[in-house]
């Protein structure tokens, strides 16, 4: 399944992105599903590839899909998106892509609550 994976991913990625998007964007697909050890197995396989300095403490919080969650909570505590970058060395257009999407997200919310109130 990998070489079908790497292959539809390449494909994607010459089909949607500029040269110079490609740079900063990239699709992958997620295989975590296909190979998910629990949570300790994956805690502890990120911990020892952190302490032998094989990936830093951010490609760890990556692997776990952390560093979007802390992108959300600091932008709800007030942080622009240039502190956001400083505080957990992540790109300023990066932090401003989750933050869009988290931002789409709330706003959908908002329309079908105001919806669900007019309706009552």
């Amino acid at each position: 399944m990998e070489p079908w994976l790497r292959a539809l991913e390449g494909a994607l990625n010459r089909a949607l992105f500029t040269d110079a998007e490609r740079g900063r964007f990239a699709v992958r697909f997620d295989r975590d599903d296909l190979t998910r050890a629990d949570l300790a197995t994956r805690a502890t396989g990120i911990n020892s590839l952190i302490a032998s300095q094989t990936i830093n403490p951010n490609e760890g919080r990556d692997w776990l899909g952390l560093r979007a969650n802390a992108v959300i909570r600091l932008r709800q505590d007030g942080m622009s998106a240039l502190q956001i970058s400083a505080t957990i060395a992540m790109s300023v257009e990066m932090v401003e892509r989750y933050s869009r999407h988290h931002d789409r997200k709330a706003a959908a919310k908002a329309v079908l609550r105001e919806y669900r109130e007019r309706k009552l």
